[in-house]
């Protein structure tokens, strides 16, 4: 009788270690706040050949990511081998109020847009067991995982819509909410000719508190893109600006993300 007990209590013990290792791989622990430092190479061009030769550039940049999944992403840019002249920006994407900001420090200016539902599932980090891709070794100390995504891209250039092969790869880390520690990104145009081709590389992450990424002077002014833009250009006039076309269409979505502040659209 007694040996009966000891072995129920043994098989009770040994479903109990088994439940917990199931229960601790399918429930992911809470998002911890990080920082991490991005480098990316690029080659492409903004138009189709030959209309624009393809050049090479350089991009770096700093994420941060709160406990609830709110981010910052804070820029620097190189062009043709020459830095450009702007200083420090960012782009808020905060999910405690539903607002993207994008932070100017060149202009001295905000530029604040409402974030929706469908915002969410593309910019929100959450806490996740699994990233569903396959196990890829570690790198900077986090276990990763390797998936692909070979979803096209679309090209509304001369307004048709035309589907570009676009080619990516991911290196996630669960432990991060499977932000991409490493990511290579390939588009071709319609005639097959390199649209872009870009590897995102992170070189360190710092957990701790990021509280101060988001954090904005309040002397900065509300601006419309055009407005920070011709800013920028007052500044240093050796920066190209943006197209009309390209700025008012910029400034019609504003408005459109300002309306939304107030008035979030219907979303199915």
């Amino acid at each position: 009788m007694q040996r009966r007990i000891i072995i129920a209590v043994f098989a009770l013990a040994l479903l109990a270690i088994i439940g917990y290792n199931v229960h601790s791989q399918l429930v992911p622990k809470p998002l911890r706040p990080f920082f991490v430092y991005i480098t990316q190479i690029s080659f492409g061009g903004l138009d189709e050949p030959p209309n624009q030769p393809q050049i090479p550039f350089a991009y770096a940049s700093g994420h941060a990511i709160r406990e609830d999944g709110s981010s910052v992403e804070i820029s620097h840019s190189l062009y043709n081998d020459r830095a450009a002249m702007f200083d420090e920006n960012k782009a808020i994407f905060d999910f405690s109020t539903m607002r993207k900001t994008l932070v100017n420090d060149t202009a001295e200016s905000t530029t604040t847009s409402a974030l929706l539902h469908h915002d969410i599932g593309l910019w929100k980090i959450v806490p996740r067991a699994h990233c569903g891709g396959k196990p890829a070794g570690q790198m900077l100390g986090y276990d990763v995982e390797y998936w692909e995504d070979n979803t096209p891209a679309v090209s509304t250039k001369d307004g048709t819509e035309k589907p570009m092969p676009h080619h990516q790869k991911f290196w996630g880390a669960p432990a991060l909410g499977c932000y991409a520690l490493r990511k290579e990104d390939k588009s071709n145009w319609p005639d097959g000719s390199v649209f872009m081709d870009s590897v995102w590389q992170a070189l360190y992450v710092v957990e701790g508190d990021v509280s101060k990424y988001f954090e904005i002077p309040p002397s900065y002014k509300e601006m419309p893109p055009s407005e920070v833009m011709a800013e920028v250009s007052r500044k240093y006039p050796e920066i190209p600006m943006p197209t009309t076309d390209l700025l008012n269409r910029a400034d019609e979505n504003y408005r459109r993300g300002q309306r939304w502040l107030e008035h979030p659209p219907e979303e199915h």
